[in-house]
């Protein structure tokens, strides 16, 4: 049977050094992005179902802070990531 692991999820939500874009699920969903510009990324799983995460992003463009927030689907146990820099999954 196919298996998704935890890791297999978690590749699927990252960003690209090679591109320099943001890719989600394999997406690409938002504009060209300097990595150098990102200020934080977050990851946090639905209390209830463990399973709906929350994406967060804020970024810096054009001397502005904006943020951005997209629903994922990754499968694993309750957890936090932050990082006041780059975060990769690995």
């Amino acid at each position: 049977k196919n298996v998704n692991t935890y890791q297999d999820q978690l590749m699927r939500c990252k960003l690209s050094l090679d591109h320099r874009y943001l890719l989600f699920d394999g997406i690409e969903i938002i504009e060209p992005l300097d990595l150098n510009h990102i200020l934080s990324l977050k990851v946090h799983c639905d209390k209830l179902s463990g399973s709906n995460s929350i994406l967060d992003l804020e970024y810096s463009q054009n001397g502005d802070s904006k943020m951005l927030t997209l629903a994922a689907a990754i499968d694993g146990p309750k957890k936090r990531w932050e990082s006041t820099g780059l975060l990769l999954f690995k």
